[in-house]
């Protein structure tokens, strides 16, 4: 997808960076468990985040080659699903010209680091 510059796009990479700068924070424990389980990361943005009574669900673009989706455990921080998708695999999943949007900023920012 070609981006163009729209409010929305802007919109969209501020969030975005902000999320990358909030994984980056000490004793971030979704940053913990990435690199525990994928090793160096040199990028990851958040794509969407789904609080649920009792965990909370991640899409997350790491490294601008992976998207890795799970599941964390609101009682004690454990990991209850983890799953790991390519970019084109993940972005043939998606259903939304928003989600798709989204994706193209955060392949733009982790193409930029």
């Amino acid at each position: 997808m070609k981006l163009i510059g729209s409010l929305t796009e802007q919109s969209f990479r501020e969030e975005l960076s902000a999320s990358w700068a909030g994984l980056r924070e000490p004793g971030n424990q979704l940053f913990s468990i990435m690199v525990g389980r994928l090793g160096l990361i040199d990028s990851a943005f958040v794509l969407n985040w789904t609080p649920e009574q009792s965990e909370d669900l991640y899409t997350v673009l790491v490294n601008g080659v992976e998207v890795i989706q799970l599941e964390v455990s609101r009682l004690g921080g454990k990991v209850v699903d983890f799953q790991i998708a390519g970019v084109k695999d993940y972005e043939r999943s998606l259903r939304s010209q928003w989600g798709r949007i989204r994706l193209a900023v955060a392949l733009d920012l982790a193409g930029k680091r």
